[in-house]
């Protein structure tokens, strides 16, 4: 998606952060309404916020399958967090600490995983192993390090064979780090929206609005709301900078983010602060991933789409054009703010010589009996799983190599993955072509970083090479697709990370909270 679309998240991000930053980013949006020659209002939505009191965030949120509004309606088939679509957005800093207690309403099992924060994996922590049944609660304990990057993430169940219907549902909500951008002195005061991308899909059958199922909505089908509306409107006054936080929330959907007429500064990448920022007329968000851009209105007053440009990922993917947002540019000029060149040193442990390499093949097949099934490295991960997961020591550096075989001759399809490893961001340092049959690399392209990234796409008869760092945390925890149909269906493998020289981790059991 475009800096622009993902900056959207921003939005929300107005109603975060310390008061007079809030005061400022709320007060310029209401002030503005007043004072456009169109009578044009911002109608983006806030979602409500939770945030963290001297240090800690204690807060319940109930998993909930009773109808809920979506677009002005009650609808049912829903699974949303306190009866909001999308949920609350959670607010903390780093060194916080967070009290999270979901209680299950829903018919599966759920978790919370909190999607790129950098934070333990194991134990009552960000631990995708345990699970509360449907009429039970499950409380994370999370510790945010000092050192926690400021910026946008987001919340989910992460049940293994559960989560994609969990996040199609609705169960799915932003989490914002602060001390990021907004504390840089070109931004400060600027308007931050956050924009929490969502896709449905209502079932044409029924006599009151019902969300279809996740296998039952053909992605061509798909709306993607913001902030929970179709199309709101976010007023922006010529030449004013704002930032726009964006996060792509779906369980599978793509966005390639543009705002006609103007570009946008790439200030962030999956909740980090870059090394270097750049502009980009269009930016593509995969499920999961977050934008956070810097926009500044044209000279040109006028009404502008904030759109996604339509994406193709596939046969099954067909993620089509629409309007976003729009974005009306009116009221006095404002004076733009210049971009930094840089934000973020460029770690030093990306020139280390990695400790070890690996190699990941994501595939595929399809036959009548077993159906669609998706593998890495030639296994399907299950319920019960029994493969040795590998280790990895902390404070190594890894160069990971994550090759996608469509594996035609199985049934499979042309299709990306969007890559995604929890607790640990990654840069990537290479892409290129390969052959499947022969296993052959027929070409290599070397890559600067500019940012670290949580999840990244691999398409068909590609490669990427990825460089990562296993701070300080350790335990088991998971790399998958981000497309969660085929993560539940097999594409998911565990790795523990432990300390050097300690064979079995103590601290990475699996338990189930009753």
């Amino acid at each position: 998606m475009t800096d622009l679309t993902r900056r959207d998240a921003l939005a929300l991000g107005a109603a975060l952060g310390g008061a007079a930053f809030a005061a400022t980013a709320l007060g310029a949006g209401t002030a503005l309404a007043g004072d456009t020659a169109s009578g044009a209002r911002d109608t983006l939505p806030r979602l409500p916020v939770i945030r963290s009191r001297d240090g800690l965030l204690k807060a319940t949120l109930v998993a909930t399958q009773e109808p809920s509004n979506l677009l002005g309606h009650r609808t049912a088939g829903l699974w949303t967090y306190n009866g909001q679509f999308p949920g609350p957005c959670l607010v903390v800093a780093p060194g916080d600490r967070l009290d999270l207690t979901v209680r299950n309403e829903t018919p599966v099992p759920v978790n919370t995983h909190y999607h790129g924060c950098w934070v333990r994996p194991s134990g009552d922590a960000d631990n995708v192993f345990v699970s509360a049944e449907p009429g039970q609660s499950l409380t994370t304990r999370l510790a945010f390090p000092r050192e926690h990057p400021s910026g946008l993430f987001w919340y989910h169940p992460h049940v293994h064979g559960y989560t994609n219907d969990s996040v199609w549902s609705g169960l799915a909500g932003p989490l914002f780090v602060r001390g990021g951008l907004e504390t840089l002195p070109q931004y400060r005061g600027a308007v931050q929206r956050l924009l929490v991308f969502k896709g449905f899909a209502l079932d044409p059958e029924a006599a009151t609005p019902t969300m279809l199922k996740a296998t039952a909505a053909p992605s061509e089908i798909v709306q993607f709301t913001a902030n929970g509306a179709l199309n709101p409107t976010m007023l922006l006054r010529p030449g004013e900078t704002q930032i726009w936080r964006m996060v792509n929330a779906s369980a599978d959907g793509f966005l390639r983010v543009s705002l006609d007429g103007h570009r946008m500064t790439v200030l962030a990448v999956d909740g980090v602060p870059v090394f270097t920022t750049w502009r980009v007329s269009e930016y593509i968000l995969v499920p999961g991933a977050r934008v956070e851009v810097a926009v500044t209105g044209s000279p040109v007053r006028g009404s502008y789409a904030l759109r996604t440009l339509g994406y193709r990922n596939g046969p099954f993917g067909q993620w089509l054009p629409q309007e976003l947002t729009t974005v009306v540019v009116d009221g006095p000029p404002g004076t733009p703010a210049r971009a930094p060149k840089t934000i973020l040193p460029r770690p030093e442990w990306l020139m280390e010589k990695p400790k070890r390499r690996r190699v990941f093949t994501l595939s595929e097949s399809f036959s009548p009996d077993a159906g669609p099934v998706f593998y890495i490295n030639g296994e399907a991960f299950g319920h019960q799983d029994l493969h040795d997961s590998f280790e990895v020591e902390v404070d190594t550096v890894e160069e990971w190599i994550v090759r996608n075989d469509p594996s035609l001759a199985k049934g499979g399809a042309p299709e990306g993955h969007p890559f995604h490893i929890h607790v640990n961001h990654f840069a990537v340092v290479g892409r290129g072509r390969w052959n499947p049959v022969t296993g052959k690399a027929t070409s290599f392209h070397k890559i600067v970083p500019r940012a670290l990234e949580d999840t990244e796409q691999v398409l068909p008869g590609e490669y990427l090479v990825l460089r990562t760092r296993f701070r300080k945390f350790h335990g088991k925890t998971v790399l998958h697709c981000h497309i969660l149909f085929h993560e539940d269906l097999g594409m998911m493998g565990a790795f523990r990370i432990v300390k050097p020289g300690a064979g079995e981790d103590e601290d990475g059991g699996e338990h189930h909270h009753h």
